[in-house]
């Protein structure tokens, strides 16, 4: 039997002594498939009801999108910094509802560890590494690329796993090549791979999650997995189940979580639950609200879960996460994927 693969951690930010638990489900903010105005927007109306954490792309800070550091609107416990190469690919989140431009501005690493030297010490910070979609190398190098950004810096830094030719839309390679050498990554406070590139699949999706998560545990590798780009109530709790702890995206901003954990078109739950008449700017910042709401109540069910092992704490899709807890340990016990 696979061993035991979801757990709870604590990040603590040195710089600051600021502490928070896993699991995190962190809104996220993008100029991608955005206008500008509108980002800003969104951003300075979120004020009212985010606290724990969040994450934004240093892109976006670096042309003046969102607001210099220091001039946040408002300041989590703890701020993601994504190092800007979502912003600039041209793939798109297992959740887009229409094909997001990339950004048309120059994006480079001398660009990104600009916006990180002026990042201040007091904010606390998880930094990504430098990615690029015409910029691909092999994982060993990759690593290597990504200690010498985070030398020297006081806040937390991730790890994120990119494919390493552009030839290479999964990271079935890289994943390889992280298992095997898995004791590298005990540089990172933090591992990332990205929901589309981990798999084709739910289950899929989940089994590389399990098996990097174990080959990690084997290294004495103890730092928490991170999924970009899969902050939906059903994943979540799916890829909580195979061993990540972090989980980010832009569902919150796209669609309405409802009642039954479904992802729902935002004028249609405006329609229904608020009315008719309301105009689709205060729809979406009511189920915005609400999707902050309800994601830090899943956060809560999860951790009781961690420690009762009881599905029915997560309720509305304990069956089904029962079943895929079950198809999981089926895979693995098989070799699969």
């Amino acid at each position: 039997m696979p061993p035991k693969l979801h757990r709870t951690s604590t990040l603590l930010h040195k710089g600051t002594g600021v502490t928070v638990r896993t699991p995190l489900l962190v809104p996220s903010f993008s100029s991608k498939g955005f206008k500008a105005s509108d980002l800003g927007t969104i951003f300075a109306s979120s004020a009212a009801f985010i606290t724990e954490t969040y994450l934004i792309s240093a892109y976006d800070v670096g042309y003046s999108y969102l607001p210099e550091p220091r001039n946040l609107q408002f300041k989590p416990e703890l701020l993601f910094l994504d190092s800007g190469g979502y912003e600039i690919s041209k793939d798109q989140d297992i959740s887009a509802a229409e094909v997001a431009q990339p950004g048309r501005k120059e994006w480079s690493l001398e660009r990104l560890i600009k916006v990180q030297n002026n990042w201040p010490d007091e904010i606390a910070t998880v930094l990504v590494n430098y990615d690029h979609p015409q910029e691909r190398m092999p994982f060993g190098a990759q690593v290597k690329a990504a200690r010498e950004l985070f030398k020297g810096r006081s806040h937390l830094c991730t790890f994120l796993i990119k494919p390493q030719t552009q030839d290479e839309d999964t990271l079935k390679s890289a994943l390889s090549e992280a298992m095997v050498h898995a004791s590298e990554l005990k540089s990172f406070d933090i591992v990332g791979v990205t929901e589309k590139e981990i798999g084709r699949s739910a289950l899929e999706r989940m089994v590389k999650i399990a098996k990097l998560r174990m080959a990690m545990d084997a290294a004495g590798v103890d730092s928490p997995i991170h999924v970009f780009g899969a902050l939906d109530p059903l994943s979540a709790c799916l890829y909580f189940l195979a061993g990540a702890e972090i989980f980010d995206g832009l569902t919150w901003i796209r669609y309405a979580y409802d009642e039954h954990g479904r992802c729902v078109y935002g004028s249609n739950h405006g329609a229904m639950k608020f009315g008719l008449d309301v105009r689709e700017n205060d729809i979406k910042t009511r189920f915005m609200a609400e999707n902050v709401y309800l994601l830090q109540q899943l956060q809560r069910k999860l951790r009781e879960f961690e420690v009762t092992g009881q599905f029915a704490k997560l309720e509305p899709h304990s069956k089904l996460l029962q079943d895929a807890a079950d198809a999981l340990e089926t895979v693995l016990q098989k070799g699969g994927y």
